[in-house]
């Protein structure tokens, strides 16, 4: 990959994941005001913990095939 690719491709991932996580944590901010996240059930404390970490892994997994793995 080229250095200008590369930082065209940085730009896009920091974009999705670090711009958009703004809109992912308003709707988990409305999911636990709603109260169906949160960690007073072990229930709740599970969801909460799928989706803050499906987002990270997620994220971790794209960067990885994205960065390390087509350079």
């Amino acid at each position: 990959m080229t250095p200008e690719l590369q930082h065209d491709a940085l730009i896009a991932y920091l974009i999705q994941y670090v711009g958009l996580g703004a809109v992912f944590l308003f709707g988990l901010w409305l999911a636990w005001r709603e109260g169906e996240v949160g960690l007073n059930t072990a229930r709740r404390r599970r969801w909460l913990f799928v989706m803050v970490g499906g987002y990270v892994a997620y994220a971790f997994m794209h960067g990885l095939f994205q960065f390390v793995l087509a350079a």
